[in-house]
């Protein structure tokens, strides 16, 4: 009995997204670094960073964001992408 609340928990914290054939949760996680390691990332970067990243998803509307971080010499991004999409598309898109 415990276990099945356990799995009906997590089909409630889980979200899956669907697509017109397929059921999916595709996660990436993407760390994109500065040249040489420079420490370029100052808030008004970050700012425009952002502002970029949100751009992004107008053009592809069903990825989604889940945690972006920023700090001075780096980024991470946690996002969902649909299988129809291939992440190099994104890894491109920045450039």
């Amino acid at each position: 009995m415990r276990a099945y609340f356990g799995i009906f928990r997590y089909a409630l914290v889980m979200k899956l997204y669907k697509g017109s054939h397929s059921v999916y949760k595709t996660q990436y996680h993407i760390v994109w670094s500065t040249r040489f390691q420079r420490k370029i990332l100052v808030p008004g970067v970050e700012a425009y960073l952002r502002t970029k990243l949100v751009e992004i998803t107008r053009y592809y509307p069903d990825w989604h964001y889940v945690e972006i971080g920023i700090d001075k010499d780096h980024f991470h991004l946690h996002m969902i992408i649909p299988p129809r999409h291939a992440i190099s598309i994104y890894l491109k898109s920045p450039q």
